[in-house]
């Protein structure tokens, strides 16, 4: 990379920014906002950025911040001197690639940003910017991907599973049952949001069945009842 030339571009972007911000009046709140924008998105805007210029001046300026923004960043990142991952970097890009493969899957029609951070979902509020940012535990792979819990099917869609909790329950083990407490994605209608669940899981034979409901007794009926209609299959093949 040729540093100079990345000072001097970072310089001149900034300099337009502080001059764009100025002349518009924005206040740091509507700038973090950009900023926010800018890292989960490579085009479009929140909103106008001035409602007193003309709606297509208004999209090319806020256009404008986005990708300078981006840039900035870009060039920032490219600068700085490569390391050599550690074991945890290596798992947290396993849990971002893996967890990013699975919510796609589950969700085909939507659109989110997967991070590795503390189990928790937020919602975007604008119309460009998706459905939102899903932060999933640096051990998402190994406590859910491996486990085959990513995606469950629920009566009304499938749920992307953010975190769990086993639950070690001595009647439902006698039965090769395993529950676990889990936060989990729905989607629905076009609307996402975070719930409380409880996933069940039942592995025998090669074959593995699961279920999920916001209720532990809701969730154990689904999976005996998926159990039995999976050994009639089995028979069924035979």
């Amino acid at each position: 990379m040729d540093y100079k030339k990345a000072i001097t571009s970072i310089d001149y972007m900034n300099a337009s920014l502080e001059n764009t911000f100025k002349y518009l009046n924005y206040n740091a709140d509507q700038i973090r906002t950009l900023h926010k924008h800018s890292v989960n998105n490579r085009w479009g805007v929140p909103d106008r950025v001035d409602n007193k210029l003309t709606n297509s001046a208004a999209d090319m300026i806020g256009k404008q911040i986005t990708e300078y923004m981006s840039e900035i960043r870009s060039i920032r990142l490219r600068m700085k001197p490569v390391k050599t991952p550690t074991a945890l970097d290596r798992e947290a890009e396993e849990s971002t690639r893996y967890a990013s493969s699975q919510v796609h899957d589950a969700f085909p029609s939507g659109s989110f940003t997967v991070q590795v951070g503390k189990a928790s979902f937020e919602p975007n509020q604008s119309t460009y910017s998706g459905d939102g940012d899903i932060f999933v535990p640096v051990t998402w792979n190994r406590k859910i991907y491996q486990r085959g819990i990513a995606v469950v099917k629920a009566g009304d869609g499938n749920r992307f599973i953010v975190d769990c909790k086993p639950r070690n329950l001595t009647r439902l083990a006698k039965d090769n049952i395993q529950a676990f407490d889990v936060l989990a994605i729905k989607r629905y209608g076009g609307n996402s949001e975070m719930i409380e669940a409880t996933v069940m899981k039942y592995d025998a034979g090669g074959k593995s069945v699961c279920s999920i409901s916001d209720k532990f007794s809701r969730a154990e009926s689904l999976i005996r009842r998926r159990i039995k209609d999976t050994a009639i299959d089995t028979l069924l093949e035979l």
